[in-house]
């Protein structure tokens, strides 16, 4: 229980492992990713429509999040959940 609160009021961006980092992250791996992230971590998620930008937005343990894929200096890509 305190785990969890103090992981929520101090961590801002998520970062979801997936496999295969070098294929950019489509819609269906990105989710996937983060369905299997939130149910490892016992986290509540919800998915909503896609923002104007065309990013995945959810929520996450009744926090709102953009997802973000960016190229990573590593040659891969990355998927990130920043707060809104």
């Amino acid at each position: 229980m305190i785990g969890k609160f103090l992981k929520k009021m101090v961590k801002l961006n998520i970062d979801i492992p997936y496999d295969g980092n070098l294929k950019y992250p489509t819609n269906k791996i990105t989710k996937a990713a983060i369905v299997k992230y939130c149910v490892e971590e016992k986290l509540e998620y919800e998915f909503l429509d896609d923002n104007e930008d065309g990013n995945i937005m959810v929520t996450i343990e009744q926090k709102e999040y953009e997802v973000l894929r960016p190229f990573t200096g590593r040659g891969g890509y990355a998927i990130i959940c920043r707060p809104v």
